[in-house]
């Protein structure tokens, strides 16, 4: 074989490999993996809620650890009435009040805030990666109650990712609000 043919399959070679390098390239990503990232989140809110629970004297017995199938470590409604210093701890001068009906957990540090700050750092970073795209429920980086559900929502159907992250932390500063609000006085 001469040296021109091998220059002529060559070029072609290069060719065909510079075009058909885009179809190569389009091939869709794999999801962004958030399992580190919230499970580094769990591990913080329920290493505060321990530390907490331990250093306002809550029995280790009291407190639910969390598990491979529930990622928050919690203390039922009961042994929180029982533990006045870590409701006030947990939920602010108002502990009362603001505490839920049900089971509380490492979700309710600061009234709820730390979570909804999570939820809004999330948010925030994937607009970052994503050219201004919403978060969806579904991704596993999102977690809390219906307030958080309806910040996905209504963002899934705007698409606006930017607005998202604001209405999360929009709400975590209200619960950090009500945690530092004083007690009510009485009159």
């Amino acid at each position: 074989m001469n040296l021109n043919k091998i220059g002529v399959i060559g070029t072609f070679a290069a060719g065909a490999a510079l075009a058909l390098a885009p179809l190569a390239a389009a091939e869709e990503p794999a999801p962004f993996d958030w399992s580190g990232i919230v499970k580094g989140q769990h591990d913080s809110m329920n290493w505060l809620f321990n530390t907490g629970a331990s250093l306002t004297g809550v029995p280790a017995a009291d407190i639910v650890a969390a598990s491979a199938t529930y990622p928050f470590a919690t203390i039922s409604h009961a042994d929180l009435l029982a533990n006045a210093d870590f409701g006030q701890f947990l939920y602010g001068a108002n502990w009362e009040t603001e505490m839920s009906s049900g089971d509380s957990g490492s979700y309710n540090l600061l009234n709820g805030a730390l979570m909804e700050f999570n939820n809004g750092s999330n948010t925030f970073m994937w607009a970052l990666m994503n050219n201004g795209d919403n978060l969806d429920w579904d991704s596993g980086a999102l977690f809390g109650g219906n307030a958080a559900i309806e910040i996905a929502t209504e963002a899934a159907a705007s698409g606006d990712g930017w607005a998202q992250a604001g209405d999360y932390f929009e709400l975590g500063f209200n619960d950090i609000m009500g945690y530092f609000s004083p007690a009510e006085v009485a009159v």
